[in-house]
């Protein structure tokens, strides 16, 4: 449901919501528009968030019960001048003046952390993030951005937060188009999903990828295909929140486990696509042969072969390079991490295999 500013005296109480005490449709319509008419006079930028209550999560208590929880949340979280309204029975828009699209998701991952942490049972909320003037300058199109942000964090498995960015109109388009539950992504679409600050690391892994399984003797035809793959590992991320991608310090345990979401995000959208049959390899590129990995706890023989490849090339390609929190291990080290690890964290014939492909590349073996 997209929200306008013709909302009637008819349609809704005046401006206070019974059960929350938050302004309704009506008084958000009010409040939306005094916010957009401040924002243009002093040429100033706000954040719009649409939060909803997902229907399926698991949770104690009745949806009015669940509601008060989040209503909660959210006046816990924001200032006094911030606007939240209760739109809709699961539904809730808040408005936050000199905010951009980054500083909202900001304000719903605190949301959703408060959720987490308060009282028994889950509730868990998807949202949809859009600021004024990028994302629309008038209530209309603000509305309609922060919609297909919700829209699509839905589409990703829900209980997330998604900002809005122009691509997110062909991949939804399509949804509307086919009549069908899942877009049908391209393979350039889902490479443009990849954060562009990844995409070079991608990249590193797909070689590796391809000439391991080449040294496994694998199929030229196979290995090309484990390279796709391999580019296309991280391509769930575009499901987990920018705030926890991005940052540079320790995640805690909760955006660990949220983090821990993104080989499952991968695979599902591969499903529909034509690269639908390389969607258990990127949901399974973090088992271990152990079963200490994620998200399946997956051990030896259960993990697939390309998985393996894909996690040897993906951990050899971080730990050659720097990061924010550590400076790259030079190539020796790095294999030597590897072989540590063979058997347990890595596939011991995966392993085995990479070193000497390696070693052909340098000229060494």
């Amino acid at each position: 449901m997209v929200l306008d500013s013709e909302t009637t005296q008819a349609d809704t109480r005046d401006v206070a919501d019974g059960l929350s005490d938050l302004p309704d449709r009506l008084g958000f319509a009010r409040a939306l528009e005094a916010e957009l008419e401040r924002s243009r006079r002093g040429e100033e930028r706000f954040a719009l968030l649409l939060v909803e209550l997902d229907r399926n999560a698991p949770a104690n208590g009745t949806g009015a019960s669940k509601a008060g929880r989040v209503a909660t949340a959210l006046a816990d979280s924001t200032r006094l001048f911030d606007v939240v309204a209760r739109v809709d029975a699961g539904r809730f828009a808040v408005i936050v003046p000199g905010a951009d699209s980054a500083g909202g998701a900001v304000l719903s991952e605190r949301v959703r952390g408060a959720l987490r942490a308060r009282g028994p049972g889950r509730v868990a909320v998807s949202v949809g993030v859009a600021h004024f003037p990028d994302h629309g300058g008038s209530a209309e199109l603000l509305l309609r951005s922060a919609e297909l942000a919700l829209t699509t964090a839905r589409e990703l498995g829900a209980d997330r937060c998604v900002t809005y960015s122009f691509d997110l109109e062909e991949t939804l388009g399509a949804i509307e188009a086919d009549d069908r539950e899942e877009p049908p992504l391209t393979v350039s679409e889902l490479l443009d999903m990849r954060d562009p600050g990844t995409a070079a690391h991608a990249q590193q892994v797909g070689a590796y990828a391809e000439q391991t399984a080449l040294e496994l003797g694998l199929s030229p035809e196979r290995a090309a295909r484990i390279r796709l793959a391999a580019l296309l590992h991280d391509v769930g991320k575009a499901g987990i929140p920018t705030v926890i991608v991005g940052r540079a310090g320790p995640l805690s345990s909760d955006e660990s486990e949220e983090m821990r979401g993104h080989p499952e995000i991968g695979a599902h959208l591969l499903a529909g696509t034509e690269l639908e049959d390389l969607a258990p390899w990127i949901e399974a590129h973090h088992e271990q042969p152990d079963g200490g990995g994620y998200p399946a706890g997956l051990s030896g023989d259960e993990i697939p072969l390309e998985a393996s490849i894909i996690a040897v090339a993906d951990a050899y390609a971080a730990m050659i390079a720097d990061r924010v929190y550590r400076r790259a291990l030079g190539e020796h080290a790095a294999r030597a991490e590897l072989e540590r690890g063979a058997g347990t964290q890595f596939e011991a014939r995966v392993v085995d295999a990479f070193v000497a492909a390696l070693g052909q590349a340098r000229g060494t073996a």
